[in-house]
């Protein structure tokens, strides 16, 4: 992760070798742990016709043009280019949203699906080095009693803040 303060948002870039590769048609699913918002990340629906599903913002190298759902704590990768079993799969997960100050009791989890949703490979314990660490926010920040604006409407021009 990009950022390890608790509560604030972060990229996650996930970079990982299957001992059975990546083709087109096959799925990548990432699991976070419970400590994390369900809808890990800025999800969205952008397409009406797909009620229900939520899309992420997110990024590959190796996979080429990606799309990234999620459900629940299950992120759904499916990528636009073959990955060979000895070449590296990058992921990069925008805009997560950091669990609460310390480590999370689960581990981070990855398994690839077949184009018939078959797992190929699951790893239970993904970075077998413990859970996601995050630090507390700052404990000394500014004070403020009231904060008046100059212009209260939604989409208004430009705006004066006194504090």
């Amino acid at each position: 992760m990009d950022n390890k303060t608790a509560g604030e948002y972060s990229n996650y870039t996930f970079s990982f070798k299957t001992s059975v590769g990546y083709t087109v048609g096959d799925k990548l699913e990432i699991t976070f742990p419970h400590a994390f918002d369900p809808f890990v990340g800025n999800a969205g629906q952008w397409l009406l016709q797909e009620t229900g599903t939520y899309y992420l913002d997110c990024s590959s190298t190796a996979l080429g043009l990606v799309w990234c759902s999620v459900d629940k704590w299950k992120v759904t990768v499916s990528g636009g280019a073959a990955v060979e079993a000895a070449n590296l799969i990058d992921i990069t997960i925008k805009g997560v949203s950091n669990p609460t100050a310390g480590t999370t009791t689960q581990f981070l989890r990855l398994a690839v699906l077949n184009s018939t949703d078959v797992y190929q490979v699951y790893t239970a314990n993904f970075a077998a080095n413990g859970g996601v660490v995050t630090t507390a926010p700052a404990t000394k920040n500014i004070d403020i009693h009231s904060v008046t604006a100059t212009n209260n409407y939604l989409f208004g021009g430009s705006v004066d803040y006194t504090f």
